[in-house]
């Protein structure tokens, strides 16, 4: 108040400021409202690299399926690497942090996430009663501080066991790199003769040679 009241009588703003120790970055012309908020307004669309805009709540749709898939359990800064590697927008984690905050998404032990998507797979998947029965597989992302990016891990597991059957790492992994890592582990274990292995896409039964081991539907990533 007594640096508006200078001002207005005729001091210079700068002297003022420098007087009263304010920051020029922080002093308003004109008072604020209790019911006007300061600075710019809020956005509610998001830049894309590839050119146009999408609406926030376009990006909050992302974030929300993202969260639902198994193992996934991101903060707001690897959700903001995802948003921008995968969904290629021009987003800052400031951004990312407030729609999530907004939504109910962060991991902060109070809000609940959305896992409706989580629900219904539950009901999908049989209780394997025995070891090398029952597989599943998926590719995950993990950040890579040194380049900047986003690798993609793929990792087969015994359901029953939870054992680690097999896995690579690689910056883009490919349908050839699937059947790969599948003839390795066929090659290192003594699988019985029929078993069911299952990704995103569901459950396929597998036996016999390699061919009818995985069906197509399995390489529909």
């Amino acid at each position: 108040m007594v640096a508006h009241h200078c001002i207005q009588e005729g001091m210079p703003k700068k002297l003022v400021l420098n007087l009263c120790h304010i920051a020029r970055s922080s002093f308003y012309d004109k008072p604020v409202s209790e019911t006007q908020k300061s600075g710019r307004a809020i956005s509610t669309s998001t830049k894309k690299q590839t050119g146009g805009c999408e609406a926030d709540s376009v990006i909050v749709d992302h974030i929300k399926h993202l969260l639902a898939q198994p193992f996934v359990d991101y903060g707001y800064l690897k959700t903001t690497f995802f948003l921008r590697d995968e969904k290629k927008y021009i987003i800052n984690p400031k951004k990312v942090y407030r729609l999530m905050k907004e939504n109910g998404l962060l991991n902060t032990g109070k809000g609940v996430r959305n896992t409706t998507l989580r629900q219904w797979v539950k009901e999908l998947v049989p209780k394997p009663m025995t070891e090398f029965s029952y597989f599943e597989f998926d590719i995950k992302y993990i950040y890579i501080q040194g380049k900047r990016s986003n690798a993609q891990v793929l990792t087969v597991i015994d359901v029953f066991s939870r054992w680690n059957m097999g896995h690579i790492i690689k910056w883009n992994i490919r349908q050839q790199d699937v059947i790969l890592l599948f003839n390795e582990i066929f090659d290192k274990y003594d699988l019985p003769h029929q078993f069911y292995v299952r990704n995103d896409n569901g459950s396929h039964r597998g036996g016999g040679p390699l061919c009818s081991r995985l069906s197509a539907a399995v390489f529909s990533r």
